[in-house]
């Protein structure tokens, strides 16, 4: 008799917690918490001037280097520059003399000179009628015919090496008395167009090459552009060759290029982006009420004040200001704006 009582009154409290536990709603207090909406920092997204400046800095260096060589042996017998003058193209540089060739030129001017006076000789016969045509004209042909070589020697004596380029000797390899021979470096010649070598990433290079406004100082001197080249480099880097308008005195100055570059972008604050499986997100606020949905955007460049967004946003939209993930998705909310995003 006793167990069925305790039974019966088990029975009668879980048929009254099965009631309350039925579908006539939650209590009074969750209800009302769950149409209240919550109030959250929110952030307005427009479009800003981003204004970007990249620097780099190098040397100016000679655009091309130049070895001039000795087209043949001999001793170098007059050198007409110094290490540091500046030459313009066909400029004389030195001579080279060849002592062979200098010795043959020697006995054939004592030999021009005996024929001359045999052909006076000659001609003095002639005219006292001692000697006849024949012996003069014969002085004389052997008189030209040395005289044709020796010209031809003289013209070779000492050839001279000239400037190729309008620039400035670097270096002189082959002073005044030295001996030389064939291929032998004589002197360097830098080519007068400065240029300023840089290695760049892949997006400073895109930036150097598509800067409307560029910028290229040394000191307090700012010089002009001429021409950018960029060649690929080792390890995913770029070469960039910079040439400016300047003389060859800016050669192995220091300098610095500077690009401006301004463009309108998405900006949103760094506190307003979430990160899951490496794909960036935002809590959107959409409808009216607002709620929140979770919105992947595509970010670009970064910058101090937050990220540029590529995709995903558009110009007016209302995000979370502060870590999204901290509302649910779904959850309806009151957006409070600060005075600066409206």
């Amino acid at each position: 008799m006793g167990h069925s009582l305790r039974t019966s009154l088990l029975l009668a409290a879980l048929s009254t917690l099965l009631v309350g536990c039925g579908d006539d709603g939650p209590p009074a207090s969750e209800e009302s918490g769950s149409t209240q909406a919550l109030a959250v920092a929110a952030h307005r997204v427009t479009a800003e001037e981003i204004r970007r400046e990249s620097t780099w800095h190098g040397t100016a260096r000679p655009a091309q280097e130049l070895t001039l060589k000795a087209p043949r042996s001999g001793q170098v017998t007059r050198v007409q520059v110094a290490r540091g003058d500046a030459v313009e193209a066909g400029d004389e540089i030195l001579r080279i003399a060849e002592p062979e060739l200098a010795a043959r030129i020697d006995v054939l001017s004592q030999r021009e000179e005996r024929l001359r006076e045999e052909v006076q000789r000659w001609e003095s016969l002639q005219e006292i009628q001692a000697a006849g045509p024949a012996e003069v004209n014969q002085a004389r042909l052997q008189l030209l015919e040395v005289q044709e070589t020796l010209s031809s020697l003289q013209a070779s004596r000492a050839p001279s090496v000239r400037a190729p380029v309008a620039g400035r000797v670097i270096a002189i390899h082959a002073p005044s008395g030295s001996h030389v021979q064939p291929g032998e470096v004589l002197v360097e010649i830098a080519e007068a167009t400065p240029m300023i070598e840089l290695s760049l990433s892949p997006t400073d290079a895109a930036t150097l090459v598509g800067a409307r406004d560029l910028r290229i100082t040394s000191g307090e001197d700012t010089f002009e552009l001429l021409q950018v080249v960029t060649t690929t480099g080792e390890a995913g880097m770029i070469g960039a060759q910079i040439y400016i308008d300047a003389s060859d005195d800016a050669l192995m100055k220091p300098f610095t290029i500077r690009a401006v570059e301004t463009h309108d972008a998405l900006l949103i604050p760094w506190t307003a982006l979430a990160t899951e499986d490496a794909v960036p997100w935002v809590g959107l606020l959409k409808g009216d009420p607002p709620e929140v949905t979770r919105t992947d955007v595509e970010l670009g460049r970064s910058h101090r004040d937050g990220v540029e967004v590529l995709d995903g946003l558009s110009e007016g939209a209302v995000i979370l200001r502060y870590d999204p993930r901290s509302v649910a998705e779904g959850r309806t909310v009151e957006p409070v704006e600060r005075e600066g995003d409206r």
